[in-house]
């Protein structure tokens, strides 16, 4: 110890470039900790301190070298003893920031073992592989180590950028820059096998250099190499055989692998699909066929000059879509390759908001396609104008009502859309952008996404455009409760949440408990979770479920109230606790309260057709008495099957009962048994325009996935007569224009 005090010193006293290293090392270890989420002993800090790391760790290994007759305080230094004395001297480096973050971690309350496991796997093992590189390059050359070191970076950045680029990943595994994990949008960023393996390859890559430095010095200082040379072939050993098993470990993937993976191929004109063959053919043919209309449809609405074949991965699940190309929850589109990476089960939803993206190609940069984030993904919404309940103008309208309409210009630019929820920053871009084209003209927006400036392409200064969009808004006609939905949208984005990883992560293992009905377990987990963050009210609701269907009813109502009481939830989050309360209620056999809940409901939150229907559907059955007690069974569990059986003994005690009838063809519909629900569904009809627009919409989806495209558009043109609000309007006569297209193609 005292050796290795001795030989820090001297190297500090002597070396400006090592207290250049020291230095910038903790500066940037004080910025991040005024940041936040970088400021989290997670990932991201990790990450950034691991680059900063490999490194100062050469710099300060190429310094040790230089100066090896005077730390060398034993007569006959050897070379591992060399080694460890530089190893172990960047490792003290690297201590400093672990222990200012982790000074900062006690009275944050974020990292934790997690934060240990990042701090070894990536800058503890940037450490090794920096001294390994110092050594390697001042052993074997006199002069210019640090440019060439700056060199041999660059090469590198260059080399994992090809990588991303030409390979099927967007994660990357590199020993010079640690672990990149994907889109910023994938919250859960897990430990797994695959990244131990890497780093500890990391740590092997560091020793073989260092030796093979070590090698260079002696000879070029006359010393006996000793056994380096067998050290050397061992190591080069190991790593070879790590390199030739890639894939097979998880480090890369291989368009070859993924198509073999993806072996299912569904082809239209322009739209390829490949998908696994766990997934159900018939849903990929009609996939299939809806992603050529959107192709054709966005096409046209962008006024395009050139086809641009898209390929379609369709993954499993996020699970394996992680595995395979990094973005597990985060539908992409790599426009780059003209290719969308969706899961399968989001597939339809986001098939044309990621077409436009490939179709924007045609007048973007063919790199990155435009630098301004909220031109890219406001334009996908612009084109396909299709979000729940509201379009984006009435979205952004109720927001400027509450007065939490986001500053625009740095949500386009790119550093404010990231600092927004996401779900708002879609929205308002999108709306903006809408405003932009029917004011302007596509092509004019077109110059603008392809980075030129707003003054450039319109002739007016960014904050006057702004302007003029704001000013429309206030001719977007909305109800008071309308407004009050749009507190949906306010959230906070992953940079303004408490631990949002590490949360992340425990949340992700109490929803896989409850989706297996192990509510005791997932309680425990939401608990945990919420022990971090006990501001996230998703998870607090989630947890009172598992007390309510573990049928710990006084404690689930006791919540329920004190969630209410806080004042804190949402508009359309209130509602959820609401029939929540009132399910409570019935189960603790106070069905008079149950039925009080549920009219105030209606009363006061009838704009939100899900609550709506939720609340009607439960008053319909306090009728009789045989009714609520069925009605009670029903909501003690989310079994389907069981409710199911429930549903049909009633039906079959009360034929002319509607409700019953409806909520049965509902499931049926959610469980995707298609024929059943039609067969179901239409059997009855409502005068009450909520219902019958409900009924006629499943109907309508029913028969299309059936490839019924006539009876679809049937029910489709009686759902438009039925609806109010302009988004059904719009979104059922989008679905009628593909039932139309879909006849005429096949004709």
């Amino acid at each position: 110890m005292n050796a290795l005090l001795l030989s820090y010193g001297i190297i500090w006293k002597n070396s400006v470039w090592a207290k250049i290293a020291v230095v910038f090392q903790l500066a940037v270890t004080a910025l991040l900790l005024t940041q936040p989420l970088l400021s989290e002993f997670d990932y991201e800090f990790n990450e950034i301190l691991s680059l900063v790391l490999v490194v100062t760790s050469s710099v300060w290994a190429i310094e040790s070298v230089k100066l090896f007759d005077e730390i060398s305080v034993e007569k006959r230094p050897s070379n591992f003893y060399l080694f460890s004395v530089i190893a172990v001297t960047s490792i003290v480096n690297a201590g400093l920031s672990f222990l200012a973050v982790a000074g900062y971690s006690v009275f944050h309350g974020c990292g934790g073992v997690r934060g240990l496991l990042w701090f070894w796997l990536l800058p503890i093992c940037a450490v090794f592989f920096g001294t390994g590189l110092g050594i390697v390059l001042a052993g074997w050359l006199r002069r210019f180590h640090k440019r060439i070191l700056c060199a041999v970076f660059a090469v590198a950045f260059v080399y994992n950028v090809w990588t991303v680029y030409r390979h099927v990943p967007i994660f990357i595994y590199s020993n010079f820059f640690g672990y990149f994990a994907g889109p910023i949008y994938d919250e859960l960023i897990p430990i797994d096998s695959t990244l131990v393996q890497f780093r500890n390859g990391t740590v092997l890559w560091g020793l073989l250099l260092g030796s093979l430095g070590f090698y260079g010095w002696n000879k070029r200082s006359r010393r006996r190499s000793g056994r380096l040379w067998m050290l050397c072939g061992t190591l080069a050993l190991l790593i070879l055989v790590i390199e030739l098993n890639r894939e097979a470990i998880g480090f890369d993937v291989s368009y070859s692998k993924l198509e073999t993976e993806l072996s299912e191929e569904i082809q239209t004109q322009h739209v390829r699909l490949k998908f696994d063959p766990g997934i159900d053919s018939t849903s990929m043919r009609l996939l299939a066929a809806q992603s050529e209309f959107f192709y054709r449809q966005n096409y046209r609405a962008l006024n395009l000059s050139a086809d641009r074949p898209v390929t379609v991965f369709i993954y499993r699940d996020a699970q394996q879509k992680k595995k395979l190309m990094g973005a597990g929850s985060t539908n992409f589109a790599k426009i780059w390759r003209d290719e969308i990476h969706v899961n399968a089960d989001e597939a339809e939803n986001v098939m044309e908001h990621e077409i436009v993206h490939i179709l924007a190609g045609e007048f973007a940069n063919p790199y990155y396609s435009t630098r301004r984030i909220g031109f890219l993904e406001g334009l996908a919404v612009a084109i396909e104008w299709n979000e729940s309940y509201f379009t984006p103008h009435e979205w952004a309208a109720a927001l400027k009502r509450l007065n939490k309409l986001p500053p625009v210009l740095p949500m386009i630019e790119g550093h404010g859309f990231f600092w927004t929820a996401s779900g708002m920053s879609y929205i308002i871009s999108g709306s903006f952008v809408k405003f932009l084209i029917d004011t302007y003209g596509i092509e004019r927006f077109k110059h603008v996404y392809n980075d030129s400036t707003l003054e450039e392409v319109y002739d007016k200064s960014g904050e006057t455009l702004i302007g003029e969009w704001s000013q429309s808004l206030d001719s977007v006609v909305l109800a008071e409760q309308d407004v009050r939905f749009a507190e949906w949208l306010i959230q906070p984005s992953l940079f303004q949440r408490r631990c949002p990883h590490r949360v992340a992560e425990i949340s992700h293992q109490a929803f896989e408990a409850y989706a297996n009905y192990n509510y005791a377990e997932a309680e425990r987990r939401f608990d945990k979770a919420l022990s971090i963050d006990p501001d996230h009210y998703g998870l607090r609701m989630s947890r009172i479920r598992c007390r309510y269907y573990s049928r710990y009813f006084d404690d689930a109502l006791d919540e329920v109230n004190q969630l209410l009481d806080s004042k804190k939830l949402n508009y359309a989050a209130s509602a959820s606790a609401l029939i929540l309360k009132g399910d409570t209620f019935l189960q603790l056999g106070q069905p008079d309260s149950a039925q009080a809940i549920y009219s105030k409901i209606l009363k006061d939150y009838g704009n939100i057709r899900n609550v709506y229907i939720g609340a009607h559907l439960r008053l319909s059955f306090f009728n009789h008495l045989e009714q609520a007690s069925a009605l009670k069974r029903i909501l003690s569990t989310e079994n389907r099957d069981e409710q199911l059986d429930i549903l049909q003994r009633v039906i079959m005690e009360n034929p002319k009962l509607k409700l019953p009838v409806y909520w049965k063809g509902r499931i049926g519909h959610g469980k995707s048994e298609w024929e059943n629900a039609i067969a179901t569904l239409d059997t009855i009809s409502f005068t009450d325009p909520v219902f019958e627009l409900d009924r006629l919409q499943r109907l309508g989806d029913s028969a299309i996935r059936l490839f019924d495209a006539p009876k679809a558009i049937t029910y489709y043109d009686r759902a438009r007569a039925v609806a109010k609000r302009s988004m059904d309007r719009e979104t059922l006569q989008q679905k009628r224009s593909f039932a139309e297209w879909f006849i005429s193609s096949r004709n």
